[in-house]
């Protein structure tokens, strides 16, 4: 049995984004809950670049110090004019004797007219990286899979 061509990772964009303070939102049976607002940034690739719009949220379950799990829900809009409205979750798994675990599965949504509609049918993974304590900046990586 043939398994067909071994998917390929393509960079679709980096985001750098502005983040503002986390809140506590109290605790539930999965963790402590948290929310951060997403306050803008811009985006960068080979494919799509433009603005991260204020106005996103970061949701956050901490199931231990090292261990949380987050659903960040934003828009971009491109230099098209465009605007993409983003879901992201994430998994964070900060190993105290070792290095971390930071990975994502982005869903897209772009107008289905649009020179950007292609990307309602496809998977789109990541990597996650936090500037704290310097800066109060994320860096989300977007790879499509081919």
């Amino acid at each position: 049995m043939s398994l067909g061509p071994h998917p390929r990772l393509e960079h679709l964009f980096t985001a750098t984004v502005d983040v503002g303070s986390r809140r506590y939102e109290g605790s539930s049976p999965e963790g402590d809950r948290y929310a951060v607002d997403i306050l803008g940034g811009t985006v960068g690739g080979r494919h799509l670049n433009g603005v991260v719009l204020p106005g996103g949220t970061d949701q956050q379950v901490w199931q231990t110090p090292f261990r949380r799990r987050l659903c960040a829900t934003y828009a971009i809009q491109l230099d098209d004019g465009i605007v993409l409205q983003i879901c992201n979750r994430v998994m964070v798994d900060d190993l105290p004797t070792g290095p971390g675990y930071r990975r994502s599965a982005l869903t897209i949504e772009a107008p289905s007219e649009s020179s950007h509609g292609w990307l309602n049918n496809r998977i789109i993974i990541g990597s996650f990286e936090s500037l704290r304590p310097a800066q109060d900046v994320v860096r989300i990586h977007a790879y499509l899979v081919t």
